[in-house]
């Protein structure tokens, strides 16, 4: 038999998701997790839950995060606990499921910057004395953004260049016409 020494990234991945589906809160914890399905039996969301348990100051406690996991996990699925949730998704949503989702290098922000609700981007100019106000200044930004920033992805330089200098020109018309 061969000398096995040193570090094997497979097997590392492999122990460390045996770990985490051992250790998991609910799963160690099996009155805890009797009352979360108890409660989500009730009517009551993950976020319910878990904000009861710390108002109560219970000594275990549990995020509406973990709770989420478990109703997704083998063993939510098994005892159809999807089912209770409010909205009765079997499995959550992506974002944008056809797209290609990238995390690296930012080759993807098209696409997520797109499918962020308006109070998100709000929150990234901040300073809006009103929600309408924030709402006016992004319905005219985002017509505008359209003009300046073509789909770079969907052209090669030379006709993104000419499309810059052609909404340039256009907006130079444009500022000339509501001066006058």
């Amino acid at each position: 038999m061969p000398k096995c020494d040193g570090y094997y990234g497979a097997a590392a991945q492999l122990a460390a998701a045996n770990r985490r589906a051992r250790d998991r809160k609910l799963i160690k914890h099996t009155e805890l997790c009797k009352h979360v399905i108890e409660r989500l039996k009730n009517g009551w969301t993950p976020e319910q839950i878990g904000n009861r348990m710390i108002h109560d100051q219970a000594p275990l406690k549990v995020c509406q995060e973990t709770i989420y996991r478990y109703v997704y996990s083998r063993e939510g699925m098994a005892q159809e606990l999807w089912w209770y949730l409010p909205t009765h998704r079997m499995s959550r949503k992506t974002l944008a499921p056809d797209a290609d989702h990238r995390a690296h290098k930012g080759l993807n922000n098209a696409i997520e910057v797109s499918h962020r609700p308006t109070h998100k981007r709000e929150k990234i100019f901040g300073r809006f004395k009103s929600h309408r106000q924030a709402q006016r200044f992004l319905s005219a930004r985002d017509q505008i953004n359209l003009l300046f920033r073509p789909r770079r992805y969907q052209l090669n330089a030379t006709s993104y260049r000419h499309a810059r200098s052609d909404a340039f020109s256009l907006w130079a018309d444009y500022t000339v016409e509501m001066v006058a």
